[in-house]
């Protein structure tokens, strides 16, 4: 096979390519080559959920503005392929090994959910994240990332928080602008239910539900470090 020429002083844009892919052996490594045959630049691919006939991948793609049209149809070229959701990514990152992220949470000490809070936005390919706080003088902003929504409010209806949990994008409780960024919202507590990472990504996807468990799990384990430093 050919492989793709690729110009250097070419502008490459990239874009978070998340796909729901046939569980079968073979699909994607097909799906991969045909991406890469039409020019696409694939830098990384993770395995985001595994059901019982199909799986969900997040590739991180580059290629130049012309090519759009065929990246999408290359990604679509097996049969059973569907999008779920193509957008740009601003700004890509390194992101952490679980062990190495481990050890970054227990060295951070009682920094740690500052920590996570902001690995979540990598880790997750959200657009913010931030800690929320209830208590009777209403809901405080812990922590929070660079371009992170500024909002007051007197209560929220999740709190006190449980479980991790994701929000339907036309909730009551959402500002007017979050539903017209078609943003999805995902929130675990952190120690106690009356503190919660929430992450924010500005048009989708959605959480699924191995997202859900590993923010939960991220959520506890810098709640846990925190308390013990």
């Amino acid at each position: 096979m050919l492989e793709p020429q690729i110009d250097p002083g070419r502008t490459m844009d990239t874009y978070l390519l998340r796909l729901v892919l046939p569980d079968q052996p073979g699909s994607l490594g097909v799906v991969a080559s045909a991406i890469g045959a039409v020019g696409g630049d694939i830098s990384s691919v993770a395995v985001v959920e595994k059901g019982v006939d199909y799986a969900v991948d997040d590739f991180v793609v580059s290629f130049g503005a012309d090519q759009l049209a065929d990246v999408t149809a290359a990604a679509e070229s097996l049969p059973g392929v569907r999008i779920e959701v193509f957008r740009p990514i601003v700004d890509d990152v390194y992101l952490p090994h679980e062990l190495d992220l481990v050890d970054r949470l227990v060295d951070a000490g009682t920094q740690a959910l500052s920590l996570v809070t902001h690995l979540s936005v990598q880790l997750f390919r959200a657009s913010w994240a931030l800690v929320l706080m209830s208590s009777d003088g209403g809901v405080v902003t812990r922590n929070a990332t660079p371009g992170s929504p500024v909002m007051v409010w007197t209560s929220l209806p999740f709190f006190p928080l449980e479980s991790p949990m994701t929000f339907e994008p036309d909730a009551a409780w959402l500002p007017e602008k979050w539903r017209d960024e078609r943003i999805a919202l995902a929130a675990a507590p952190v120690g106690d239910g009356n503190t919660a990472l929430l992450v924010g990504r500005k048009g989708g996807p959605r959480f699924r539900s191995t997202e859900i468990e590993r923010l939960g799990h991220l959520a506890h384990v810098a709640a846990t470090v925190g308390r013990r430093s």
